[in-house]
């Protein structure tokens, strides 16, 4: 009971949260997910991964924040990256998910050869868009509620519904697998072995577990 109540207290409470607003980079309108801190010592930049909306990681945001205990400003911008792994600078370090989560991708990139395929899935999405809000809450919440967090719910409705954003998602999950130690030959890599899954954005557990890598990262890089 004891260990219980300890382990009870050692989870982070986030207390401040991350806020939305929109922003002009090279004349393009994009969406600012932040927390600035009263006097930063770094600032923490999040470049979301596939398919590069900032809102999946409000939860990961929150979390990093708190884990730094609230010395660093936190940004994340919707972006078009690999979700592959971590990129820290001085150090380069990739995060990569257990190798059975890349035989599901593996499966998903040779359905999706098929430009027709590719397509149809995309109309379909987009179809899904067309729904009143409540609707297409319910029904995505129906198949993904259980295994999502509500933030990820609610970002899937609000910007992946969408014709070309889909097929955007679709292109890059055929490209973003490719091998990565020719883009970055002396990155360090370790494996995540807590069964979160490639998209840990999408589950307030997996935000946690990378979001709290990422700070021990941060913390080891400033000791060092």
């Amino acid at each position: 009971m004891g260990e219980q109540e300890n382990s009870e207290s050692e989870v982070i409470q986030v207390k401040n949260r991350a806020t939305f607003r929109l922003c002009n980079v090279s004349s393009f309108t994009t969406e600012v997910l932040e927390i600035p801190a009263d006097n930063p010592t770094l600032h923490v930049l999040v470049i979301p991964g596939n398919p590069g909306i900032v809102s999946f990681y409000k939860d990961f945001v929150e979390s990093l924040y708190e884990l730094l205990g609230g010395a660093a400003s936190v940004t994340g911008k919707n972006w078009v990256f690999f979700l592959l792994g971590i990129y820290l600078i001085p150090k380069r370090e990739l995060l990569l998910t257990p190798k059975s989560t890349f035989l599901q991708v593996e499966f998903l990139v040779y359905v999706l050869r098929s430009r027709i395929t590719s397509v149809i899935l995309s109309l379909i999405v987009a179809l899904l868009g067309l729904f009143p809000i409540r609707l297409l809450r319910l029904i995505v919440t129906t198949f993904l509620g259980k295994l999502w967090s509500a933030t990820a719910v609610e970002a899937t409705c609000s910007h992946l519904v969408k014709y070309h954003t889909m097929r955007n998602v679709l292109f890059m999950a055929m490209t973003e697998f490719k091998k990565i130690s020719k883009q970055v030959p002396d990155a360090v890599l370790s494996i995540e072995r807590e069964g979160h899954s490639h998209a840990f954005c999408c589950t307030e557990a997996g935000s946690m577990w990378v979001a709290e890598h990422v700070a021990g990262l941060i913390k080891n890089n400033q000791a060092s």
